[in-house]
Protein backbone atom coordinates (compact mmCIF):
# COMPACT_ATOMS: atom_id res chain seq x y z
CA UNK A 1 0.00 0.00 0.00
CA UNK A 2 1.65 3.29 -1.10
CA UNK A 3 1.87 5.83 1.72
CA UNK A 4 3.37 9.12 0.60
CA UNK A 5 3.34 12.52 2.23
CA UNK A 6 0.65 14.17 0.11
CA UNK A 7 -3.09 14.10 0.41
CA UNK A 8 -4.60 10.97 -1.16
CA UNK A 9 -6.13 11.48 -4.59
CA UNK A 10 -9.22 9.66 -5.84
CA UNK A 11 -9.86 9.73 -9.59
CA UNK A 12 -13.52 8.74 -9.79
CA UNK A 13 -14.81 8.42 -13.32
CA UNK A 14 -17.17 6.76 -15.71
CA UNK A 15 -15.28 4.41 -17.99
CA UNK A 16 -14.07 6.05 -21.24
CA UNK A 17 -14.30 9.58 -19.85
CA UNK A 18 -10.61 10.53 -19.56
CA UNK A 19 -9.48 8.53 -16.54
CA UNK A 20 -5.92 7.83 -17.65
CA UNK A 21 -5.41 11.23 -19.22
CA UNK A 22 -5.91 12.65 -15.74
CA UNK A 23 -3.87 9.99 -13.96
CA UNK A 24 -0.96 10.51 -16.34
CA UNK A 25 -1.12 14.28 -15.91
CA UNK A 26 -0.77 13.80 -12.15
CA UNK A 27 1.97 11.15 -12.24
CA UNK A 28 4.06 13.01 -14.82
CA UNK A 29 4.08 16.26 -12.89
CA UNK A 30 4.08 15.43 -9.18
CA UNK A 31 6.91 13.10 -8.21
CA UNK A 32 5.45 12.66 -4.72
CA UNK A 33 2.66 10.60 -6.25
CA UNK A 34 4.84 8.17 -8.22
CA UNK A 35 4.87 4.85 -6.42
CA UNK A 36 4.95 1.16 -7.14
CA UNK A 37 2.28 0.49 -8.23
CA UNK A 38 1.79 3.79 -10.05
CA UNK A 39 -1.80 3.94 -8.86
CA UNK A 40 -4.26 1.75 -7.01
CA UNK A 41 -7.11 0.33 -9.07
CA UNK A 42 -9.77 0.22 -6.36
CA UNK A 43 -12.16 -1.88 -8.43
CA UNK A 44 -9.50 -4.57 -8.86
CA UNK A 45 -8.48 -4.14 -5.20
CA UNK A 46 -11.94 -5.11 -3.99
CA UNK A 47 -11.92 -8.17 -6.23
CA UNK A 48 -8.58 -9.51 -5.03
CA UNK A 49 -7.56 -8.20 -1.61
CA UNK A 50 -8.32 -10.14 1.55
CA UNK A 51 -8.84 -7.00 3.63
CA UNK A 52 -10.63 -4.41 1.46
CA UNK A 53 -10.80 -1.91 4.34
CA UNK A 54 -7.00 -1.38 4.13
CA UNK A 55 -7.67 0.91 1.16
CA UNK A 56 -8.72 3.60 3.64
CA UNK A 57 -5.06 3.80 4.73
CA UNK A 58 -3.88 5.02 1.31
CA UNK A 59 -1.82 8.20 1.59
CA UNK A 60 -0.02 10.32 -0.97
CA UNK A 61 -1.08 8.14 -3.90
CA UNK A 62 -3.63 7.99 -6.69
CA UNK A 63 -6.65 5.72 -6.34
CA UNK A 64 -8.67 5.05 -9.48
CA UNK A 65 -12.26 3.82 -9.46
CA UNK A 66 -15.27 3.48 -11.74
CA UNK A 67 -17.53 2.60 -8.81
CA UNK A 68 -20.51 2.21 -8.83
CA UNK A 69 -20.48 1.75 -12.61
CA UNK A 70 -18.26 -1.26 -11.93
CA UNK A 71 -19.48 -3.38 -9.05
CA UNK A 72 -16.65 -5.46 -7.51
CA UNK A 73 -17.47 -9.03 -6.56
CA UNK A 74 -17.42 -8.49 -2.78
CA UNK A 75 -20.12 -7.71 -0.23
CA UNK A 76 -22.45 -5.17 -1.83
CA UNK A 77 -21.96 -2.61 0.94
CA UNK A 78 -18.18 -2.84 1.34
CA UNK A 79 -16.86 -0.94 -1.73
CA UNK A 80 -19.16 2.03 -1.23
CA UNK A 81 -18.40 2.19 2.49
CA UNK A 82 -14.62 2.01 2.00
CA UNK A 83 -14.59 4.55 -0.84
CA UNK A 84 -16.78 6.88 1.19
CA UNK A 85 -14.29 6.78 4.08
CA UNK A 86 -11.35 7.34 1.74
CA UNK A 87 -13.06 10.20 -0.12
CA UNK A 88 -13.67 12.07 3.13
CA UNK A 89 -9.92 12.54 3.59
CA UNK A 90 -8.93 12.71 -0.08
CA UNK A 91 -9.12 15.15 -2.97
CA UNK A 92 -11.59 13.71 -5.47
CA UNK A 93 -11.18 14.46 -9.17
CA UNK A 94 -13.69 13.61 -11.86
CA UNK A 95 -12.96 13.84 -15.59
CA UNK A 96 -16.10 14.90 -17.43
CA UNK A 97 -16.93 13.98 -21.02
CA UNK A 98 -20.05 14.41 -23.12
CA UNK A 99 -22.31 11.48 -22.25
CA UNK A 100 -23.01 10.61 -25.90
CA UNK A 101 -19.26 10.45 -26.60
CA UNK A 102 -18.73 8.27 -23.52
CA UNK A 103 -21.46 5.88 -24.65
CA UNK A 104 -20.01 5.63 -28.18
CA UNK A 105 -16.54 4.95 -26.77
CA UNK A 106 -17.92 2.30 -24.42
CA UNK A 107 -19.59 0.54 -27.35
CA UNK A 108 -16.28 0.55 -29.25
CA UNK A 109 -14.69 -0.97 -26.16
CA UNK A 110 -17.17 -3.85 -25.96
CA UNK A 111 -19.90 -2.42 -23.72
CA UNK A 112 -22.98 -4.64 -23.94
CA UNK A 113 -25.54 -2.40 -22.26
CA UNK A 114 -27.99 -0.22 -24.14
CA UNK A 115 -28.50 3.53 -23.83
CA UNK A 116 -30.96 3.13 -20.95
CA UNK A 117 -28.49 0.99 -18.98
CA UNK A 118 -25.78 3.58 -19.45
CA UNK A 119 -28.10 6.37 -18.28
CA UNK A 120 -28.84 4.39 -15.11
CA UNK A 121 -25.13 3.81 -14.50
CA UNK A 122 -24.29 7.49 -15.01
CA UNK A 123 -27.09 8.54 -12.67
CA UNK A 124 -25.94 6.16 -9.92
CA UNK A 125 -22.35 7.33 -10.37
CA UNK A 126 -23.33 10.98 -10.05
CA UNK A 127 -25.49 10.36 -6.99
CA UNK A 128 -22.67 8.57 -5.19
CA UNK A 129 -19.82 10.98 -5.91
CA UNK A 130 -21.48 14.41 -5.85
CA UNK A 131 -21.45 14.31 -2.03
CA UNK A 132 -17.67 14.64 -2.06
CA UNK A 133 -17.66 17.73 -4.28
CA UNK A 134 -15.27 16.34 -6.90
CA UNK A 135 -13.18 18.79 -8.91
CA UNK A 136 -14.43 18.19 -12.44
CA UNK A 137 -11.97 18.44 -15.31
CA UNK A 138 -13.16 18.69 -18.91
CA UNK A 139 -12.20 15.78 -21.16
CA UNK A 140 -11.50 17.99 -24.17
CA UNK A 141 -9.07 20.08 -22.10
CA UNK A 142 -7.38 16.98 -20.67
CA UNK A 143 -6.95 15.57 -24.18
CA UNK A 144 -5.48 18.77 -25.62
CA UNK A 145 -1.68 19.26 -25.40
CA UNK A 146 -2.07 22.99 -24.70
CA UNK A 147 -5.33 23.14 -22.75
CA UNK A 148 -4.17 20.40 -20.36
CA UNK A 149 -1.95 23.05 -18.73
CA UNK A 150 -5.10 24.62 -17.26
CA UNK A 151 -6.13 21.28 -15.85
CA UNK A 152 -2.69 20.81 -14.34
CA UNK A 153 -2.95 24.18 -12.62
CA UNK A 154 -6.30 23.19 -11.12
CA UNK A 155 -4.87 19.90 -9.89
CA UNK A 156 -1.81 21.58 -8.36
CA UNK A 157 -3.96 24.02 -6.43
CA UNK A 158 -6.34 21.31 -5.22
CA UNK A 159 -3.57 19.07 -3.83
CA UNK A 160 -1.44 21.99 -2.60
CA UNK A 161 1.54 21.18 -4.81
CA UNK A 162 3.69 23.71 -6.74
CA UNK A 163 3.32 23.83 -10.49
CA UNK A 164 6.31 22.09 -12.12
CA UNK A 165 8.76 24.39 -13.87
CA UNK A 166 8.70 22.20 -16.97
CA UNK A 167 5.20 20.67 -17.00
CA UNK A 168 4.61 17.41 -18.86
CA UNK A 169 1.35 17.88 -20.72
CA UNK A 170 -0.86 15.55 -22.73
CA UNK A 171 1.01 14.36 -25.84
CA UNK A 172 -0.52 15.07 -29.27
CA UNK A 173 -2.29 12.14 -30.91
CA UNK A 174 -0.37 13.00 -34.09
CA UNK A 175 2.63 11.17 -32.60
CA UNK A 176 1.33 7.60 -32.24
CA UNK A 177 4.75 5.94 -32.17
CA UNK A 178 5.86 8.22 -29.35
CA UNK A 179 2.75 7.29 -27.40
CA UNK A 180 3.38 3.60 -27.97
CA UNK A 181 7.00 4.00 -26.87
CA UNK A 182 6.07 5.61 -23.55
CA UNK A 183 3.34 3.06 -22.97
CA UNK A 184 5.98 0.34 -23.35
CA UNK A 185 8.48 2.16 -21.14
CA UNK A 186 5.85 2.63 -18.45
CA UNK A 187 5.11 -1.07 -18.41
CA UNK A 188 8.81 -1.96 -18.33
CA UNK A 189 10.09 0.67 -15.90
CA UNK A 190 7.03 1.71 -13.89
CA UNK A 191 7.65 4.81 -11.81
CA UNK A 192 11.22 5.06 -13.18
CA UNK A 193 9.98 5.77 -16.72
CA UNK A 194 10.82 9.32 -17.79
CA UNK A 195 7.27 9.80 -19.05
CA UNK A 196 4.31 7.86 -17.69
CA UNK A 197 1.58 6.58 -20.01
CA UNK A 198 -0.92 4.29 -18.29
CA UNK A 199 -3.52 4.36 -21.09
CA UNK A 200 -5.09 1.15 -22.31
CA UNK A 201 -5.10 1.47 -26.10
CA UNK A 202 -3.91 3.87 -28.77
CA UNK A 203 -6.27 6.29 -30.50
CA UNK A 204 -9.83 6.79 -29.32
CA UNK A 205 -9.68 3.96 -26.80
CA UNK A 206 -6.54 5.40 -25.18
CA UNK A 207 -8.59 8.30 -23.80
CA UNK A 208 -10.02 6.15 -21.00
Amino acid sequence: MPRGSGVPIVVASLMRSGTHLLIDLILNNFAAYRHAPLYIDADAWFRSVVSPHELVQAQGCVVKTHFPQLQPAVGSEIPGSVLEQLAQSAVVFQPRRDSAAVFRSLQQFGYRGDDAAFVREAKAFGEFWHRFEPLQLDFDALADPKASARCLQQVAEAIDQPMPQAPVLTPPKSRPWSILYWKAMTRLLGRRARRINTSIQLGTASRS
